[in-house]
């Protein structure tokens, strides 16, 4: 087959350009713009999208399994949806307008049953410097409330300037007319928590 280049603005999740080698689902494929050799990686191919992950990442331990992520807002809390092995790529859920915590947490509770969802990814917000802010305490709290009220998992996720991340993809996507969409951008910070979770070789489960 001929050699099909995929772009890196419109596959946020590839880590460099790359060429599909091959039409398997599980596929070799050679990321270019290394200095050295080029790595060849396994990736995830559904149609012509791309997406890298490492072998020990998060990608496979939570493959064929329903995962909603939320981006806790005390005015807008962002959702995002993905199932590792079944889905292109994650999936901008319905946005919540805060208006007390168990409004809240009924409203994710009625996405994660209407998704089907397994796990729930909790973004946690720290200060730039890795510390420990006033938002963070009330996150956590958040996610034991969650925990004990919907019965699932909630696994913890750096969310360190998503919402950055989020203007910045926005305006360089044709998809947002390369400007930020106030109305969307909550949900896209969860698609990126969610992002940074499946490439994370790591898991930080709430206890």
């Amino acid at each position: 087959m001929n050699e099909k280049r995929l772009n890196k603005p419109f596959y946020p999740l590839i880590q460099s350009p790359c060429f599909i080698k091959n039409e398997r689902d599980l596929v070799e494929v050679s990321f270019l713009g290394n200095s050295n050799a080029n790595i060849n990686a396994k990736c995830f191919k559904v149609k012509d999208i791309m997406i890298s992950y490492p072998q020990d990442s998060n990608f496979y331990r939570f493959q064929g399994k329903q995962l909603m992520a939320i981006d806790y807002g005390e005015k807008i809390t962002g959702i995002a949806n993905f199932t590792p092995g079944d889905d292109p790529f994650p999936l901008m859920g319905d946005r919540i307008i805060f208006r007390s915590k168990p409004q809240l947490t009924k409203s994710i509770i009625l996405q994660a049953e209407e998704l089907g969802a397994e796990a729930l990814i909790l973004g946690k917000p720290l200060l730039t410097d890795g510390r420990l802010s006033t938002m963070t305490k009330k996150v956590l709290a958040f996610g034991r409330f969650l925990t004990d009220q919907s019965g699932l998992p909630v696994f913890l996720q750096d969310e360190t300037l998503s919402t950055e991340a989020a203007k910045d993809r926005m305006k360089n996507s044709p998809e947002y007319n390369f400007k930020v969409d106030l109305k969307k951008i909550d949900n896209l910070s969860a698609v990126i928590i969610l992002e940074d979770f499946l490439k994370n070789t790591e898991n930080d489960k709430l206890e």
